[in-house]
């Protein structure tokens, strides 16, 4: 059996990527969903909107990266169909 070496970097950014996630649905559920139920309006404020641009930010570079270290992983499997013949 092969031994996989766990990238921990890759581990810590997953888990900042969920995070940044989860705070943009939460901050769009709040102002959507939730005032809605609630009958309240909320709103932006200055430092919730610029967090909530931030998140979107962070979590974008973050998904760029994990999609250029997929792209970087070498295939095995041949270029074309006609060579599986």
């Amino acid at each position: 059996m092969k031994k996989r070496k766990i990238k921990w970097l890759n581990v810590i950014k997953l888990i900042v990527f969920i995070f940044c996630v989860y705070m943009i649905l939460h901050d769009v559920y709040m102002l959507t969903i939730h005032s809605y139920i609630t009958g309240n309006m909320y709103g932006w404020t200055w430092i919730g909107f610029i967090t909530f641009i931030l998140f979107f930010i962070v979590a974008g570079m973050i998904y760029e990266d994990f999609e250029e270290q997929i792209k970087s992983i070498p295939s095995h499997r041949p270029k074309y169909a006609k060579d599986t013949k």
